[in-house]
């Protein structure tokens, strides 16, 4: 397989409020803004403001120099 047609996946691991602060949002955004694809692997949902929220993702994406710059930033 030629190294520009292979995938690759980063764990991602989130806490706090991610929600109501919109930084799941954020982390979606930017992975999508790189070409990539996400997949939700667990999320924990708190159930008042007090709450912290949690979420294990994985993202996917092709062997492209600019994906990963976007996903470090």
């Amino acid at each position: 397989m030629d190294s520009l047609n292979k995938k690759y996946i980063v764990s991602i691991s989130l806490s706090g409020h991610l929600f109501d602060q919109f930084l799941i949002n954020k982390a979606l955004d930017k992975i999508e803004a790189a070409n990539g694809s996400f997949l939700f692997v667990k999320c924990q949902v708190g159930q008042s403001t007090s709450t912290k929220c949690y979420s294990d993702l994985k993202a996917i994406a092709s062997a492209t120099i600019s994906y990963r710059q976007n996903l470090i930033k």
